[in-house]
């Protein structure tokens, strides 16, 4: 592959922060409409997610099966808060981590996901999902 064919860092940087982006919006969308095949349109059928009520769920269908179907029709108002966003990229800016605050009306938390970017399909599937709930009522020791 020649150097015109290759993409070039910075410009690959410009369309992944879009992608990033879009991705969020379109996975809040999924889950206030419980709609599950466009959720399993943004993850990989390898990801592993750890969840609110899935412990470690391996693939997509236990993913699905383990923590949205059993939490999804529960999150009233489910949305991103993308002020909180943070985003770390691997050299190539292929892989994404992205971690970002949520709520709902009855709870709050924050997530992390690792995207990886198919730059030529403007496309990011999640491999990796972590989501959880704020500590509510929590004491702090320190020794």
């Amino acid at each position: 592959m020649n150097k015109e064919q290759k993409p070039e860092k910075s410009n690959l940087a410009a369309r992944i922060q879009p992608l990033v982006a879009r991705w969020m919006a379109s996975f809040e969308s999924a889950i206030k409409t419980e709609n599950y095949p466009v959720g399993r349109s943004l993850f990989s059928l390898n990801v592993i997610g750890f969840g609110t009520t899935a412990i470690r769920a391996d693939g997509l269908d236990s993913l699905m099966d383990n923590q949205w179907k059993t939490r999804w029709p529960t999150n009233q108002n489910f949305h991103f808060l993308p002020d909180t966003a943070k985003m770390l990229w691997s050299n190539d800016w292929l892989t994404t981590i992205l971690t970002v605050e949520w709520e709902c009306d009855a709870r709050r938390g924050r997530a992390t996901m690792i995207l990886q970017a198919y730059p030529e399909q403007d496309k990011l599937l999640c491999t990796h999902s972590h989501f959880s709930e704020n500590p509510v009522n929590r004491t702090i020791v320190v020794v």
